[in-house]
């Protein structure tokens, strides 16, 4: 029987070792074992629904990204979408830098993706961080202000 494969999809190229461990046991502790492979997007989530839109949200998110990104194309390899069981996305809230063409409203965009990556077995669950995803590192349980 194969292992399943769970993938997390983040902005940047350069991914974050101790983000996947700690996303992997957050969602799949104890379940069972996994396959857990983290794509890069190598953009932010305006960027990505600028693409998407433009297909009017037609293409598979994963083949878009395997298409688009070396990195991604390397860690697919032999593997196919319908391999994969659930995708999740990480991506930061980023209104300054929204990269949205015309005068869309950065909110807007925002309410449409979550809306549409709504769930991990379908097109993928959409996590939004805010200030950044790296914040997970300052969380204290038990604590509501930074830690220091």
């Amino acid at each position: 029987m194969r292992k399943p494969v769970k993938c997390f999809i983040v902005e940047g190229v350069d991914r974050d070792v101790r983000f996947i461990k700690e996303m992997t046991s957050t969602f799949f502790r104890g379940k069972f074992e996994s396959l857990v492979i983290c794509l890069p997007a190598a953009q932010n989530i305006y960027m990505l629904y600028e693409k998407m839109k433009r297909d009017s949200f037609e293409t598979d998110l994963i083949e878009l990204i395997r298409e688009d990104i070396a990195e991604a194309r390397e860690a697919l390899d032999g593997i196919t979408r319908q391999s994969i069981d659930e995708v999740y996305l990480f991506f930061d809230f980023d209104i300054h830098q929204n990269n949205l063409t015309g005068t869309q409203n950065p909110l807007a965009v925002l309410r449409t993706m979550v809306d549409f990556f709504d769930n991990e077995t379908e097109n993928g669950k959409l996590y939004i961080s805010y200030p950044m995803v790296e914040a997970i590192y300052d969380y204290r349980e038990g604590l509501c202000e930074p830690y220091t």
